[in-house]
């Protein structure tokens, strides 16, 4: 069985995800999960404005002349489709790439399908162990499928680690191009 770090290296970026300045719209404080370490537990019962396309355009405008590349996030961004489609086309329009960063529950082949029409340029999933492999799977192999860069996050401590094997094979084996562990707090 190969080390964590041994893994690291299949994962380096391949030179198209443009620039290394990111800007991310969190869109929403709504999931439908309730995992203990989101930062947006925290604002779940606050009444937040949330982003809209409208209310976006001049810093999209901003971004785009500073070379920014934008992530959508939330929250779940998939729990309002509504605000991040024409989020997504907007960035498209000023020439921003643009990612969406989700858990992956609530992706099924139509929602993928529109992601990769409106120029999404990646779907990074949440997957942190191994039981959700089986759960998280079919999203990337359809989005591999389409033609849309699939990436995985995860957060971690150190009994986690041995999920990460698991995970791996996943990634390896439906064409991942990205992995971003983070560290539990």
């Amino acid at each position: 069985m190969p080390s964590i770090e041994s893994l690291a290296p299949q994962f380096q970026t391949d030179g198209r995800s443009g620039s290394q300045k990111m800007a991310t719209f969190h869109l929403t404080t709504q999931c439908n999960l309730s995992c203990d370490y989101c930062y947006s537990l925290d604002n779940v019962n606050l009444d937040l404005p949330e982003w809209n396309a409208y209310e976006a355009e001049p810093m999209v405008q901003t971004l785009a002349s500073l070379g920014y590349r934008v992530s959508l996030g939330g929250g779940e961004p998939t729990f309002v489709p509504d605000r991040m489609i024409p989020l997504l086309e907007l960035c498209c329009d000023a020439g921003i790439p643009c990612s969406v960063l989700t858990n992956g529950h609530l992706l099924d082949e139509p929602l993928l399908r529109t992601l990769k029409e409106k120029h999404c340029q990646w779907v990074q999933i949440s997957i942190d162990h191994k039981k959700d492999v089986e759960l998280l799977q079919p999203a990337f192999e359809i989005g591999r499928r389409l033609g849309l860069r699939m990436a995985a996050g995860s957060v971690w401590d150190a009994e986690d680690c041995e999920d990460a094997f698991a995970i791996y094979d996943m990634l390896r084996n439906t064409g991942g191009v990205a992995w971003r562990i983070l560290k539990r707090t």
